[in-house]
């Protein structure tokens, strides 16, 4: 199973990139059905996005920004920890905190999605502490107009530009080596699995 968490610090665009990658993995006749998991304490799930495209006033005043509560905070570190699902894709709220630690311990990797390049080491450092090996670091620059992809080490690293809800991002360039990315982390894990049950 892979429980990939959508991090990083907030406003960068991680519900427009988990929408786009949603997406982008519907599509490919190989990747597993992409389980979504909303742990953020806004409520935005994916029922924002397509709310917000068609009736932007109704997705504002539904949408809570807050804090998380203690009982949320549990239910989304269950959602994470118990899912069997093959692939869940995790969006976190912007902070690195008590509750994100607790709902991130779960998952089983991470993407780090940035609007500045310098709060990528914090996040870094983060999942590290909970034993995630990051494998994107993107950072998101609204203003660009194109995508820069590249990979360093194994890791796909570059930029994705205009992350908007009005704009179906699936077919970024970005969003495209992610799935790969992705279904190179699933080959990986089944090879591994049935190497042990020989």
């Amino acid at each position: 199973m892979i429980k990939l968490v959508l991090c990083g610090p907030p406003h960068s665009g991680k519900s427009c990139l988990k929408n786009g990658l949603m997406t982008a993995l519907k599509r490919s006749p190989t990747a597993p059905y992409p389980n979504p998991i909303n742990a953020c304490p806004d409520g935005e799930g994916c029922w924002f996005h397509e709310t917000a495209r068609v009736d932007p006033e109704l997705a504002a005043r539904e949408r809570r920004k807050g804090v998380f509560s203690r009982e949320q905070v549990e239910v989304y570190r269950a959602w994470v920890a118990d899912t069997r699902e093959p692939l869940s894709i995790v969006d976190v709220g912007g902070l690195i905190s008590p509750e994100n630690r607790s709902i991130m311990a779960g998952a089983t990797h991470a993407v780090i999605l940035s609007r500045d390049a310098e709060l990528f080491e914090p996040w870094v450092e983060f999942c590290g502490e909970l034993g995630l090996p990051v494998i994107a670091q993107i950072f998101s620059d609204y203003e660009a107009l194109d995508d820069r992809v590249r990979f360093d080490s194994g890791m796909l690293v570059g930029t994705i530009h205009h992350l908007d809800r009005s704009v179906d991002a699936a077919g970024r360039p970005m969003i495209q080596a992610l799935v790969e990315q992705i279904l190179n982390l699933c080959n990986v894990l089944e090879m591994s699995e049935n190497d042990n049950s020989k």
